[in-house]
């Protein structure tokens, strides 16, 4: 299974939350998978994922808040995967009315977040872990990080964006053929959306595979500018050569100051090893500054010799 399969596996099976917990996570479970149809003046509740683990969660929180019993269109008894619908009209009017889809006022349905339904932080992560589980992904973290949330209406997408920022992480919006798209591309922000809808293992091992891929990029890094270092002292010592050849043959190095001379010998001599080396085998020794110093006096007299 996939990571992110393996994170709605394992929210789904999450275990004592409060009934006005419960009704949060129904109530996005309902907004984005539910059907709602009138029929004979009854409102009839449908719904489908693609995910079995999403049809069995809405089914036990019908039968948990409500005492109500949820089956298959396509026959009688529950089969996961398939569209399932509440059995009895007055349990899916209790379950409008309660996750705040249906109006005790006006008897319309809309789908909405009820700000009376999130109203306590333990039911914004409740609503937040039913969004994922209805409409979201997480590519693995061996992968580029990515979590989004797909959704249909822009207004429904920028209800969720601020039920997110509730907890001060920033998600991101756009429109992919036609849907909308609220994601997050941090790896941080993604760590806080799996703690906030309690996926703890799926974040352990997150964390696990973050650090492991940081430790090796840092490692990338640094070799990249071992490398990168090295290629510039090799072309530094190869111009600083050429210019030492150049002035012992059109004037000699004896031509040089005692100091100049004795440095110039020492790189002819040895063409591959660091300033600091070269200062350490003059006579006396000089630091590094003091090398590049007297090789910058000897590229001067080579280029007045070009």
């Amino acid at each position: 299974m996939s990571f992110s399969g393996n994170v709605k596996r394992e929210i789904a099976a999450v275990q004592g939350a409060d009934r006005h917990c419960q009704i949060a996570e129904l109530a996005a479970l309902l907004n984005i998978c539910a059907r709602f149809e009138a029929v004979d003046r009854n409102c009839v509740v449908s719904f489908r994922a693609e995910n079995v683990c999403v049809t069995d969660r809405v089914s036990k929180l019908i039968l948990d808040l409500f005492n109500g019993e949820c089956v298959s269109e396509q026959g009688e008894g529950t089969r996961s995967g398939t569209p399932q619908r509440i059995v009895s009209p007055e349990v899916a009017q209790q379950a409008l009315w309660a996750t705040g889809l249906l109006s005790k006022q006006d008897g319309r349905l809309s789908r909405r977040i009820d700000s009376l339904v999130v109203n306590r932080p333990c039911c914004k992560r409740a609503y937040i872990r039913g969004s994922f589980l209805a409409c979201g992904s997480v590519s693995g973290p061996e992968k580029a990080y990515h979590l989004e949330f797909v959704l249909t209406e822009a207004s429904y997408a920028a209800a969720l964006m601020e039920v997110l920022r509730s907890f001060e992480i920033e998600p991101k919006q756009v429109v992919r053929k036609g849907y909308e798209i609220v994601y997050f591309k941090r790896a941080e922000e993604i760590s806080d959306v799996l703690k906030i809808i309690g996926a703890n293992h799926a974040l352990m091992e997150f964390e696990n595979q973050r650090v492991a891929k940081d430790v090796e990029n840092g490692i990338n890094r640094v070799s990249n500018c071992m490398a990168v270092n090295a290629d510039k002292i090799v072309v530094a010592a190869v111009k600083q050569m050429e210019d030492i050849e150049r002035i012992r043959r059109l004037r000699g190095l004896e031509s040089l100051t005692p100091q100049l001379q004795e440095i110039a010998e020492v790189r002819l001599n040895n063409p591959i090893i660091s300033l600091k080396e070269i200062g350490e085998m003059l006579n006396p020794p000089i630091g590094k500054s003091g090398v590049n110093h007297r090789l910058r006096r000897i590229s001067s007299i080579a280029e007045e010799l070009r």
